[in-house]
């Protein structure tokens, strides 16, 4: 895979919806899309039939998006403490006829992630705990390419709709250690609803995921290698296979279904659960592809909204929450004969627990012919309980937030539209704990824990500016856009990041 043949894909994308397209001012398109009102259930509209209501007008936009993050200290040391790149993306959602509609998207992302320490792994919240990793660390260069495309299809009684996603990352360093990691991620969903009355839908969904990564950690310097340890969590790791086995790839699958009730005018009750099982395995390949690891994460995800719209006024409030629960297994080895590893027994050594619940209140007005607002204010509740089983060890907290996002849509003249957001939300710890038993106290991993639990567990507020002009004066029906981001982070601690973005784009 290369450039060349995404931006040949992007142009094929651009090519086929802008045939679709509709005659409805651009502005006027781009004023939906910005609105935080189509997108106000993302759970149910996961569902690809329900795709079929997500908008009124179709929309096709072309970006290239230059972003750069930067914080004093990582919040998680695995992820790094910042980015610099660029991408190029083309997002559409296209009716096609008065029964059918397609949607798609195609992103091409390079750049760099800075300071990565304790992880020479791709995908970090995919396949934690079970990391290969080592002392040094750096900065890691990525490609990314992702795909999605799908269809809907309304019947007199029925919607049914399916779509496919791919996704790659190719991840590197050219200095010691130097992994070379390559993911594939391989995603597809099919869905129907049945419609019951005037106004409701009920649906169903059913998805499958493919899921691998490789990982190679190669080096090259004459002082020699550094030690790469395979991690099983809270600090912990396989010592056995530690030091020279830097060759692992991860297997796994996902399935998951869905059911929802949806009110296909965006008028009325919403309700949607999701229920999702993933697994996976971790393999060293250079031992006959010994099976180390092997994870299984079950999620539980509910959505309960409603939404009501009195000429161009809209009220709206949802109330999400979530339970996931990850355990991993260590499979146990004894004596090589061979070179070939007997599995004698397994341990569930690790889990990992999460609650989260939300609340979101949504009011917008677009009642003057030049103007409108909405606001958003939010509050939500999350705990995560981490936990080792021998040497018994755990990290625990909770907190609570609470936000506000205002939005504005300014139309001057007949050519430009100005769209500015401004958000800010404040997480406040409840509680916090953590029990590190056989902790060695002159190892290294000592830093990464109490770092990583001293970030997560920590107040801290998050403060964000947008703000987006649109102009249509010169071109038929289209728009060329300009956008800038900033967010600013701030902990307990006077630990602070911020991130830029600055996006040229069209619509077409």
């Amino acid at each position: 895979m290369n450039l060349r043949f995404f931006l040949f894909l992007i142009i094929l994308l651009t090519n086929e919806v802008g045939q679709a397209q509709n005659t409805i001012p651009s502005l006027a398109r781009v004023t939906e899309y910005l609105s935080p009102v189509p997108d106000f259930t993302p759970l149910a509209t996961l569902n690809p039939a329900l795709q079929y209501y997500h908008y009124e007008y179709s929309h096709t936009e072309l970006s290239l998006t230059g972003n750069y993050r930067k914080a004093d200290r990582a919040q998680i040391m695995q992820e790094g403490n910042g980015w610099k790149g660029f991408h190029i993306q083309a997002r559409s959602w296209n009716k096609l006829n008065n029964n059918s509609c397609v949607w798609g998207e195609a992103l091409y992302q390079n750049g760099r992630t800075a300071n990565v320490r304790w992880n020479e792994t791709s995908d970090f919240q995919t396949v934690y705990p079970y990391i290969m990793a080592d002392t040094i660390g750096g900065d890691l260069q990525s490609e990314t390419y992702r795909f999605q495309g799908g269809y809907a299809r309304d019947h007199r009684h029925f919607t049914w709709g399916a779509v496919l996603a791919y996704k790659a990352i190719m991840e590197y360093r050219k200095k010691d250690p130097r992994p070379r990691n390559i993911v594939s991620d391989l995603d597809i969903k099919a869905g129907i609803a049945w419609k019951i009355g005037g106004n409701y839908v009920v649906g169903t969904s059913i998805r499958a995921r493919k899921y691998k990564q490789t990982n190679n950690v190669r080096f090259f310097s004459e002082l020699g290698v550094y030690e790469v340890y395979h991690m099983s969590g809270l600090g912990m790791n396989y010592v056995r296979f530690s030091g020279t086995n830097n060759n692992t790839y991860y297997k796994g699958h996902t399935l998951d279904g869905s059911i929802e009730l949806y009110p296909r005018t965006k008028q009325g009750i919403s309700l949607s659960v999701r229920y999702d099982r993933f697994t996976f395995e971790k393999i060293l390949s250079d031992l006959n592809n010994l099976p180390l690891n092997k994870v299984t994460e079950n999620d539980l995800q509910g959505e309960a909204g409603w939404q009501h719209r009195y000429g161009l006024q809209y009220w709206g409030i949802r109330l999400s929450g979530r339970i996931k629960k990850r355990k991993g297994i260590e499979n146990l080895f004894g004596d090589p004969v061979s070179n070939a590893y007997p599995q004698i027994g397994k341990i569930e050594q690790y889990t990992d627990r999460q609650i989260e619940a939300n609340v979101i209140l949504l009011y917008e007005n677009r009642q003057k012919t030049r103007f409108g607002w909405n606001i958003r204010p939010t509050a939500g509740y999350r705990k995560i309980k981490e936990s080792y089983l021998s040497p018994a060890r755990q990290m625990i907290y909770d907190e609570i937030s609470a936000g506000l996002q205002l939005q504005t849509v300014h139309i001057f003249g007949k050519a430009c539209l100005l769209h500015l957001t401004a958000t800010g939300t404040h997480f406040q710890n409840l509680s916090s704990d953590l029990q590190l038993n056989s902790l060695d106290d002159n190892h290294k991993l000592n830093e990464m824990l109490y770092s990583n639990y001293e970030m997560l567990s920590s107040n801290r507020t998050t403060l964000a500016l947008s703000a987006r002009c649109d102009y249509s004066g010169w071109l038929n029906n289209k728009t060329v856009f300009s956008q800038i981001q900033w967010q600013y982070n701030r902990w307990k601690s006077d630990i602070k990041s911020d991130y830029f973005s600055v996006s040229l784009g069209i619509v077409l």
